[in-house]
């Protein structure tokens, strides 16, 4: 008997449940997903040798740091690589891009 009673008790909850509606506190408000690490992008054009009938190559590399390292680690890193490129090959530009994760911002007192 109690099962029977816990089984209907169910049937009825589900019934509800699928009759329900989620409703957000703030509709309009977008979230967007916070990344904790810092992203360094470093995209580089090569220069096309019509000589040689080479034509001109695009590169991207992704840097991944965690939020602990300091911002000058950061585009020190960066900058070792793009001077190592610049040695090694022809390369016509290149663009930097970093992104570093918001600092909390102190409580006034």
């Amino acid at each position: 008997m109690k099962k029977l009673i816990v089984i209907l008790l169910l049937f009825v909850l589900t019934g509800i449940a699928r009759n329900s509606s989620a409703v957000s506190p703030m509709p309009f408000e977008e979230l967007k997903p916070v990344s904790p690490e810092t992203v360094c992008v470093i995209h580089i054009v090569h220069t096309p040798e019509h000589v040689k009938g080479i034509i001109g190559e695009e590169s991207t590399i992704t840097f991944l740091f965690q939020a602990s390292v300091s911002k000058s680690d950061v585009l020190e890193k960066a900058r070792n690589y793009i001077s190592h490129k610049l040695n090694e090959e022809k390369v016509s530009s290149f663009k930097l891009e970093c992104t570093f994760p918001k600092q909390q911002e102190k409580a006034q007192e």
